[in-house]
């Protein structure tokens, strides 16, 4: 499991060009700390410093497979998407228990 980071703030700040829009970041967590984009240097500087061109947030997403518009929709939006995803990962596996191999070792995970 990635290792949570700390940050600067609560948001993230997004630059386009000459303007600056602010994202939630637990919203960019959420979205990307589970995926492949976790321990890139993008990412881990973005939640570090607090900020993230638009060029590169965009690239973070598409690596991740991520539709950006999501990182700035409303959080209650964003939940729904991660149950849902869950939910079609998890279609067909048993609801009792899942398990799966990870470094070496066995995880077992409850649903």
């Amino acid at each position: 499991m990635p290792r949570q980071r700390t940050g600067v703030g609560k948001i993230i700040d997004v630059t386009v060009g000459a303007e600056v829009v602010s994202i939630d970041r637990a919203t960019f967590v959420a979205l990307l700390n589970n995926s492949v984009v976790h321990s890139l240097v993008a990412y881990t500087k973005t939640l570090d410093r607090g900020h993230i061109a638009f060029r590169d947030l965009v690239e973070l997403c598409r690596k991740a497979e991520v539709p950006y518009p999501l990182l700035f929709a409303p959080r209650s939006v964003v939940e729904e998407q991660l149950a849902a995803k869950t939910e079609k990962l998890l279609a067909g596996v048993s609801k009792s228990q899942y398990s799966m191999a990870a470094r070496g070792g066995r995880v077992r995970w409850s649903v």
